[in-house]
């Protein structure tokens, strides 16, 4: 959603497929995991908001829509069911027409305020505690980095064979430019086949096409 090693992930979507997914909203993580998200990432819309109109609307559609952060990696949720809280899925990418997303990955969450005096790797952890959890590798910072990029890839093969938006993870510039191109001649660009890399490959070999070597921790 790779996090961190990978400079950008895109996605390649349609409002079109994302609606048909729509009532598929529910909890999508484990309890108590999905209470604890569901309570941490609550939203709700404002009734006091202006509906945007039909010209609206068509320059929102007609934009190509950047968000340059989510977390929702580190959660127990499947980023490709709808989800009825927090602020991100595909689904609801491809609702809003979002064609790039960053997806951080998150490996330690100071507990005390002011951040800068607490960035630690003595102190309180929130993501080692939430990684214990989950179930997740909680020990090692660098374990819970490779078990959320693995989560990532892993969403996105089953996105290739899914009915609703495909995720194309973009490594470079120029994946990034012909993304880009390939939503402005194409309406639905959701409905063609998107490159993610070679699955044979290992993680480390995924790690460094993004430039970036593993290191233990």
């Amino acid at each position: 959603m790779r996090p961190a090693f990978a400079r950008l992930s895109s996605i390649s979507c349609s409002p079109g497929a994302s609606a048909r997914q729509q009532p598929q909203a529910g909890l999508c993580a484990r309890p108590p995991i999905a209470a604890v998200d569901r309570g941490l990432n609550r939203f709700a819309l404002d009734p006091e908001a202006p509906l945007p109109d039909a010209d609206d609307c068509a320059l929102h559609h007609a934009l190509f829509l950047a968000d340059l952060h989510a977390d929702c990696l580190k959660w127990d949720r499947d980023l490709l069911r709808w989800s009825n809280y927090g602020h991100a899925d595909i689904l609801r990418f491809a609702a809003g027409n979002t064609a790039s997303q960053v997806f951080a990955m998150v490996t330690h969450s100071p507990v005390n305020f002011p951040w800068r005096d607490s960035l630690s790797a003595n102190e309180p952890n929130h993501a080692a505690w939430l990684a214990l959890v989950e179930r997740r590798p909680f020990r090692s910072t660098c374990g819970r980095a490779f078990y959320q990029m693995d989560l990532f890839w892993d969403t996105v093969d089953r996105s290739q064979d899914s009915d609703g938006p495909e995720i194309r993870p973009i490594l470079n510039a120029s994946e990034l430019l012909a993304l880009i191109e390939a939503r402005s001649r194409c309406k639905y660009p959701s409905r063609h086949r998107a490159y993610h890399g070679d699955r044979r490959k290992t993680r480390a070999e995924r790690v460094r096409s993004c430039g970036t070597s593993p290191k233990s921790a």
